[in-house]
């Protein structure tokens, strides 16, 4: 019979969530069965849309964005009020809404992907593992945010491969460069070892469907700039 003490329920719950950032494979192992990933999400895009909206003054006086406006100003009277507002909306719903899309649309790929690699992994797990992983976004999100509200500049990319080379990030490399960051690794790194502990497989066949839905979308942050 075991006697040893049983740890609190609160902090069974406190040493979880930090050993998703601290230990993936733990985090993953203890859930191997079902994964949360509804409250997970709704934490990361309540943050991320917090931070959207608490970025959007820097943004609206921005010199680029004071430039764009000029710009629709001289085409069309009104057009930099609706230019703006289109604007204002567009990234505070992306913010809400993006990591949605994100795990949702991204979930269903990597568990085809799963699937062609022989792996028992179910749609559900999937999201689970997605969403827990998004947690280092949201991170991402708070930390860029502090830089931009501090700073007062628009400075995106932050601790990314664009801070050595200072690419535009309005241009293809820039916006790749910077999407490429030190949060970027450890999503990465979380979602291989949520693969492989979910669905018993070693990190390195994880790492396959996993790195071939991270290549779709650095491809798809690469098309999307003008």
């Amino acid at each position: 019979m075991d006697t040893s003490p049983q740890q609190p329920i609160e902090d069974q719950a406190k040493s979880s969530w930090f050993s998703l950032i601290s230990s993936p494979s733990e985090f993953f192992r203890t859930r191997r069965t079902r994964v949360p990933w509804v409250l997970p999400l709704i934490i990361v895009s309540v943050v991320t849309g917090i931070m959207a909206i608490a970025e959007l003054p820097t943004l609206m006086h921005s010199a680029v964005f004071q430039q764009t406006l000029q710009q629709a100003s001289a085409k069309a009277p009104g057009a930099a009020a609706l230019v703006k507002s289109i604007t204002e909306g567009g990234l505070v719903i992306a913010g809400f809404i993006g990591p949605w899309i994100s795990v949702l649309l991204g979930g269903l790929i990597l568990w085809v992907l799963t699937k062609l690699f022989g792996m028992n992994l179910s749609y559900r797990n999937t999201l689970g593992i997605l969403s827990n992983a998004h947690i280092i976004a949201a991170l991402e999100a708070v930390v860029t945010g502090i830089v931009i509200v501090s700073t007062g500049t628009m400075t995106k990319g932050f601790l990314s491969l664009n801070m050595l080379v200072q690419a535009s990030p309005t241009s293809h490399t820039g916006a790749l460069l910077s999407a490429l960051s030190i949060f970027w690794l450890w999503m990465l790194y979380i979602t291989i070892a949520g693969v492989a502990e979910v669905t018993g497989s070693s990190k390195g066949k994880a790492s396959g469907p996993v790195l071939i839905v991270t290549i779709l979308g650095l491809i798809l942050i690469y098309l999307r700039v003008k």
